[in-house]
């Protein structure tokens, strides 16, 4: 029986890779150890024929699985799939096959983050994946336009129908007729309606599109398990380590408003108009015009990152004009993210920069497994 929808999959958790080349093994990481399988994810092998090197889930709540060699599916790349076996048991593992595996609800290629080029026949990017593997070893994932949000998670709720519900119960025999002339006894009451049918299942939760600031565009990626609330000045989902994930923040918003020591606030994507009044932050979605302005998105990174960024000029985020320490564009025009700030295409990099120090630790490098 297949399973739909499970958080052991979801493309909704990556930690940005610092990519670079070179023929390594692929390092599995801790998440290996003690598992009892050497097997390469990529390459597809260490498994005996018929199987796969894929992760076995053994918890969904709390997510825990690991690298195993597995029964391989049939589902290839683009189909729906779902869990095969019990992962509340502690033997779940996809449908998909070798190769793939199964996120937002359809199979999607394994990668090398090391080599982001390979998954550009997918149309995508080759982003790092929380609790899959190792630091190399990530999914394919499409790339998007974070103020359009025009990801498409074809398979996405795509579950199974619930059971029927039970037949009602009979209903109670009518009453006896009065003694004298010999009354017929009452008809039997009518039998209980049946029981509603059970929700369909989901099949993955609701994606977006979410700024890769290593690759400088955005990502289609499942809202983190508990971001889905989370809109305008919430508290991103944060990582255990303190770090915020990318995809801490309900759709069409990015974790990319710093407002404590290590505390990241959510704030929604909005197109620029290079006046400052708010007015983007208004679209369906948005926080409103008033107290906003929509800052270049480019301007803004470089000014946590410190150098310039290949983010498109039309992609912005709604800053609060009253947030302490910064001045209104309109009154400061060398503010954070009143100019765009953008490399030329000629020099823009084609694969993803190696992790830069310096800010503090922005969403950048971290994003939820589930």
């Amino acid at each position: 029986m297949i399973k739909r929808g499970s958080a052991g999959f979801a493309l909704a958790a990556l930690l940005a890779a610092a990519c670079g080349s070179g023929d390594d093994a692929i390092d599995l990481g801790p998440d290996a150890e003690g598992g009892g399988v050497d097997c390469d994810p990529i390459e597809q092998t260490g498994c005996e024929s018929g199987e796969k090197c894929a992760q076995r889930v053994e918890s969904e709540e709390p997510l825990i699985s690991r690298p195993d060699c597995v029964p391989e599916g049939d589902a290839s790349v683009g189909e729906a799939c779902g869990f095969v076996g019990e992962p509340e048991d502690g033997d779940g593992y996809d449908n998909c096959e070798a190769g793939l595996s199964c996120a937002s609800g359809e199979c999607t290629p394994i990668c090398d983050v090391r080599v982001p080029s390979i998954c550009e026949e997918s149309d995508g990017v080759c982003v790092q994946v929380g609790n899959f593997f190792g630091d190399a070893v990530g999914l394919c994932a499409k790339t998007c336009d974070v103020v359009e949000q025009d990801c498409e998670f074809e398979h996405a709720g795509d579950g199974d129908s619930g059971d029927n519900g039970d037949d009602g119960a009979d209903g109670d025999n009518g009453d006896n007729g009065e003694n004298g002339d010999g009354g017929d006894g009452g008809d039997d009451g009518d039998n209980g309606d049946n029981g509603d049918n059970g929700d369909d299942g989901d099949n993955g939760r609701a994606g977006a599109c979410y700024l890769h600031v290593d690759y400088e565009e955005g990502v289609c990626l499942n809202v983190a398990d508990d971001a889905g609330d989370r809109g305008q000045g919430s508290e991103c989902v944060m990582a255990a380590s303190g770090v915020p994930f990318i995809n801490g923040c309900q759709g069409g918003h990015g974790c990319w408003l710093p407002v404590g020591q290590g505390v990241w606030a959510c704030t929604f994507f909005c197109e620029p108009t290079g006046e400052f009044d708010g007015q983007p932050c208004a679209e369906d979605g948005g926080p409103g015009a008033d107290g906003y302005e929509c800052r270049y998105l480019s301007g803004w990174l470089e000014s946590l990152i410190g150098e310039p960024s290949s983010v498109a000029e039309d992609q912005g985020i709604c800053i609060p004009t009253d947030l302490e320490g910064l001045d209104s564009c309109r009154d400061n025009s060398d503010g954070a993210g009143c100019e765009p700030e953008f490399l030329d295409e000629a020099s823009a990099p084609d694969t993803a920069p190696a992790r830069r120090d310096g800010p503090p630790p922005a969403p950048k490098s971290l994003a939820s497994p589930n």
